[in-house]
């Protein structure tokens, strides 16, 4: 009897150890900024940003923190017509897929291109 006490405590204090050790905020909107996004031309889709290189292509779509509700909705989300600053967030891991997680976007300035 007493080899299963021991055991149960032994096995207790495995799990407890095992728990996820990952600091609050290191991922999410939450997190720290990794990258600076600085002037680049974007448009506003369905609450979310899409940033073009100088030659109109696409370069990359964003998932943002906050919603721009005081934003008009690009037109054409092919064609940029905002000038956006921004700070790229980690996105969370949510387990082994097939779909890559879509980047985090904090916008700290946004205007209109004349």
């Amino acid at each position: 009897m007493k080899h299963i006490h021991i055991c149960l405590a032994f096995s207790f204090l495995l799990l407890a150890s095992c728990k996820d050790k990952t600091p609050e905020g290191d991922c999410g909107c939450a997190s720290k900024q990794y990258t600076a996004i600085k002037d680049v031309r974007v448009s506003y889709v369905n609450g979310g940003i899409n940033t073009f290189a100088d030659d109109n292509r696409l370069v990359n779509s964003y998932v943002l923190c906050t919603r721009l509700d005081t934003l008009a909705e690009s037109a054409n989300e092919l064609k940029p017509d905002y000038i956006m600053n921004g700070e790229m967030r980690m996105p969370c891991f949510m387990g082994p897929t097939l779909i890559p997680p879509q980047p985090l976007l904090k916008v700290t300035a946004i205007r209109k291109i004349p």
